[in-house]
């Protein structure tokens, strides 16, 4: 695993540690979509193990949406709400 896929994993799994421990019941995850990908259909590279990350954590994928106003190749928006 690649060192930029090891601290976005991390990241993502330390927000959503923070988020439960502070009693959030919803977490607001916003996730870039990297620049090779920007408007080109197939998979979003570690987009899923960022989310599995997360669910990890406690927390469950109630919905997203997709940015494209964040920077040229756009993020995503994930919303989590405690199992």
């Amino acid at each position: 695993m690649g060192i930029v896929r090891n601290v976005k994993l991390q990241t993502a799994g330390a927000t959503a540690e923070r988020a439960a421990a502070a009693g959030r019941a919803v977490l607001a995850y916003r996730q870039n979509i990297p620049a090779s990908k920007g408007g080109w259909s197939g998979e979003i590279p570690d987009m899923g193990e960022v989310i599995e990350q997360i669910e990890r954590c406690g927390w469950q994928l109630a919905s997203m949406a997709f940015d494209g106003h964040q920077s040229s190749h756009g993020g995503c928006i994930l919303i989590f709400r405690r199992r």
